[in-house]
């Protein structure tokens, strides 16, 4: 089971934690481990200003990534993608987060390969304009059952990861309590064939203060001018040794631990980004057997459903044209509705020419949109949703390869997502509601809409050599 150590390096305010970000790099490199330090871009600006090379060379050794453009200033990701349809939000989210990407790129001489989650911050819309960039999300809210790494959006997602060091680091006490969490942590992760887990070391910001930066300066949509912001408390310089030590012991810990190999997001990215580039026969024959047993969305296997169901349609189009099914299809990349499919459909049956009619419009829909379509119609206008075609389309796939063209298939209610996407929902809304600096006003329903609807672009991550 791979381990990344995790920071995020945010704060604005509080000077005196550049120094516990400097020796959080030093203490790692001494000890020949390197973690993904995630920047919030309006910091390393800061530490570049300030002239405090020292720490941005000791970070320069390590895996670096953006933590956001300006983090929890107003309007926060979450803010400014609330009331964006899917086009727009993608656009602000480009347009916003790219001037973070250079001045990092600038500043640290390398690419920055991964973007992590502000706090509670998030739309699906910056995690498919991460994908377009080559870019890995990191802390996603979408998840996946043994799978911590997984495709969403277009983009790879790291979800799931053990924290809370950041306080205890200055509590013997505490601190051996929570070493031995981790232990535990680790060890059923790794019994249950887990592909990774993050272990969050810290924000530097709480562990040299005693609050956080934002949350004295930003919460519930304040945006108070630079100039009146305040200064959490701070421990002392006694409190900081004792956490020196404390993360050094985590360090070492992690580094003896048999059950975990540490690697950083951009090595794992390297492993587990790549993707095959057609679907074979079998593999479209195997799917569809597996579709019509589950009955429902399928988000365990190779490919997305919004992949499997575009491969369906190519395969049934190539059918009607050569009188067989092709020995395999273009995986294409395909993202999942914009609008909210239908769960019964309007029609009991579809016709052999329906089918035929619903394939070239869902091929014509991807061509043009790079999506699926919500629902499509045929007779009069009738519509029937895209998860109700998908189940149709397994069912007449496998006809088909028997040789037998169906005269007719029965429509069936279906959920227009898949079942996985209304636990996503709770983790999202929980994240939204729960992180202290968002406005309490906050407009959660395009956020969530949009991320049940592209739970079809959901599959695990495999490693390829």
């Amino acid at each position: 089971m791979y381990a990344t150590l995790l920071f995020d390096v945010e704060d604005l305010v509080t000077t005196e934690s550049d120094d516990v970000v400097k020796w959080l790099a030093d203490i790692l490199h001494e000890e020949g481990l390197k973690g993904t330090f995630l920047l919030v871009a309006e910091k390393a600006r800061l530490l570049e200003a300030r002239g405090r090379f020292d720490v941005l060379d000791a970070l320069k050794w390590h895996d670096l990534g953006s933590h956001t453009d300006t983090h929890s200033i107003h309007p926060t990701v979450s803010e400014y993608l609330a009331n964006k349809d899917w086009n727009g939000g993608v656009k602000e989210a480009y347009e916003r987060e790219v001037r973070g990407f250079k001045d990092l790129e600038r500043i640290f001489g390398k690419e920055m390969k991964s973007l992590g989650q502000p706090g509670g911050s998030y739309g699906p819309q910056l995690v498919y304009a991460l994908g377009r960039m080559g870019k890995a999300y990191v802390y996603s809210p979408v998840w996946l059952p043994n799978h911590n790494i997984l495709w969403f959006c277009g983009a790879l997602n790291f979800s799931e990861w053990f924290g809370g060091f950041d306080q205890y680091y200055t509590d013997i006490q505490k601190f051996d309590e929570k070493l031995n969490q981790l232990g535990e942590y680790i060890r059923e992760n790794h019994d249950k064939g887990v592909d990774w887990i993050g272990v969050f070391c810290c924000h530097p910001t709480t562990v040299r203060a005693l609050k956080f930066w934002d949350a004295v300066n930003l919460a519930q949509g304040q945006n108070p001018p630079r100039r009146e912001w305040k200064y959490p408390p701070l421990k002392t310089e006694a409190e900081m040794e004792v956490a020196k030590s404390n993360f050094r012991r985590l360090v070492r810990f992690l580094k003896e631990n048999s059950l975990i190999e540490v690697k950083t997001i951009s090595e794992l990215m390297e492993l587990y980004s790549a993707q095959v580039k057609e679907i074979t026969k079998d593999e479209l024959a195997s799917m569809a057997k597996d579709i019509l047993k589950e009955g429902e969305i399928l988000v365990n296997g190779n490919f997305s459903p919004a992949e499997t169901l575009t491969a369906l349609a190519e395969s049934i189009l190539s059918y009607v044209e050569n009188k067989a099914l092709p020995n395999k299809v273009r995986r294409r990349e395909v993202l999942g509705p914009m609008d909210m499919p239908i769960r019964e459909p309007e029609i009991g049956k579809l016709t052999w020419k329906d089918a035929t009619r619903i394939a070239e419009k869902i091929a014509y829909h991807v061509r043009e949109k790079g999506a699926l379509p919500g629902n499509v119609e045929i007779e009069e206008g009738r519509r029937v949703g895209i998860a109700s075609v998908y189940l149709a389309f397994a069912d007449i796939s496998l006809k088909l390869n028997e040789g037998v063209i169906p005269r007719q298939t029965v429509l069936k209610a279906a959920n227009s997502y898949p079942s996985i996407a209304e636990k996503i929902e709770e983790e999202v809304r929980g994240n939204l509601i729960g992180w202290i600096i968002h406005k309490p006003d906050l407009n959660q329903e395009n956020i969530v809409k949009y991320t049940k609807l592209q739970t079809w672009t959901l599959k695990p991550a495999h490693r390829h050599e």
